[in-house]
């Protein structure tokens, strides 16, 4: 359960100190400790006394594919998940600093569905990641092989609908690695990822513009 409370003693970091702009659409700290700040003007990281700014360079494949980024996520293997609003997906290779850019073809349909990310990239404890594009379904991304940054071999990718044809608005895990879906039509669904399919869970409604008092009212 989440309250509201009162923080005395933070810090504010803002274009002042160098980031890169103003909006922030996600915020992720990662397994080392450094803060990732996706913005409408590229891909911040703050250690502690800066960042370094990652933007598209477009005479470079290895940079971020779009400056606005909008979602970010960590795997299981200390990889960053970039999703951004137009450009598709990045997996950032923290070893050499260059981004692995997983983005639709539309004439290849084993490509990731749309280069719009929805919120909430999710891995499952089988190691798929899923990713949401907006209005074009679910893709479940194979585990990523430990050499995956070494050989260029497309990711295996599948893309699957929701029941009743609905939208993905957003997901999450549990802490016993359950993974559910929520929809536009403000339906829960429960991932299965032993077989990739889909189920509506009765009696459950996504709330998506609620919040929690302290006597457990929404």
């Amino acid at each position: 359960m989440a309250f509201s409370q009162q923080i005395n003693n933070y810090k504010s970091i803002s274009i002042a100190q160098g980031l890169s702009q103003g909006m922030v659409f996600d915020i992720l700290q990662d397994k080392e400790g450094f803060i990732w700040v996706a913005t409408k003007n590229g891909l911040n990281r703050y250690y502690g006394y800066g960042f370094k700014i990652y933007t598209n360079d477009p005479y470079d494949i290895h940079s971020v594919s779009s400056n606005l980024v909008t979602e970010l996520f960590e795997d299981s293997k200390g990889r960053i998940w970039a999703g951004t609003e137009n450009a598709g997906l990045n997996v950032f290779d923290k070893t050499t600093g260059k981004f692995f850019r997983i983005v639709n073809d539309p004439n290849n349909p084993n490509s990731i569905s749309g280069n719009n990310i929805r919120p909430g990239i999710t891995e499952t404890r089988d190691g798929k990641i899923l990713v949401a594009a907006n209005k074009e379904g679910l893709n479940i991304i194979t585990p990523l092989p430990t050499d995956y940054f070494t050989k260029t071999v497309a990711p295996q990718i599948q893309r699957i609908t929701l029941p009743d044809t609905t939208e993905v608005y957003g997901m999450g895990s549990d802490s016993k690695g359950n993974v559910y879906l929520c929809a536009y039509n403000k339906a829960v669904y429960l991932f299965n990822p032993a077989d990739n399919k889909v189920a509506k869970l009765p009696g459950y409604t996504f709330l998506n513009n609620g919040y929690l008092n302290e006597d457990g009212k929404i």
